[in-house]
């Protein structure tokens, strides 16, 4: 459907955003094409009391990508969020699988994957105990990945689309891909396109 609208934010992924650009001819179609995005995946793991406790200082772990594990972090989720914690004193984390590049082990199925993640808990933080429940999420194409030179690709995005003022992009693609990361630019992208019809 076709709508009409003074101002657009567009929040889609960069592809996405190409495509939706393109027919206006600039440049930074070609851009945001170059714009990468990877597989990943969640793995919320819930733990017994029995598992111990885990550490009040910090909020969780990375791992490099040296250590060729399907692992790339690991939230204490239930300790930056203690409402989610488990009423009996258990706990919860959460574990992020992909990088840039395919990471093998997305391939597994969802049991598979979270038996794997669990072991690659263990190694990293000593955790022994099964964990009671394990839950998947995966997120096809959902992980913007920042190649050398990726902020001066975006500044490039940006002056090409400066002839068009009452048209802004935010997301993860861009300026950094954390929840705080994408309101910010949404926010700011938003002022842009209120001040452009202001001033038009």
């Amino acid at each position: 459907d076709a709508i009409t609208a003074d101002g657009i934010v567009l929040t889609t992924p960069a592809g996405a955003a190409a495509e939706i650009l393109t027919p206006l001819g600039t440049r930074a179609a070609d851009e945001l094409r170059q714009i990468e995005y990877a597989d990943s995946a969640v793995v919320a793991l819930a733990y017994p009391p029995s598992a111990g406790v885990i550490p009040e200082q910090g909020s969780g772990w990375l791992i490099p990508t040296r250590e060729r594990k399907a692992l790339t972090a690991g939230a204490f989720y239930s300790a930056k969020w203690p409402q989610v914690a488990p009423a009996d004193g258990g706990f919860v984390l959460r574990c992020f699988v992909g990088r840039g590049g395919r990471v093998p082990a997305l391939d597994l199925d969802d049991h598979e994957l979270a038996s794997l993640v669990a072991r690659e808990v263990q190694d990293a933080t000593g955790i022994s105990a099964r964990a009671r429940a394990a839950r998947v999420f995966r997120w096809d194409g959902g992980l913007p990945v920042y190649r050398v030179g990726h902020r001066d690709r975006v500044d490039r995005i940006e002056r090409e689309l400066a002839s068009l003022p009452s048209l802004a992009l935010a997301g993860a693609g861009y300026r950094g891909s954390g929840i705080p990361d994408c309101i910010h630019q949404g926010e700011d992208a938003a002022r842009r396109v209120l001040t452009s019809l202001e001033h038009g």
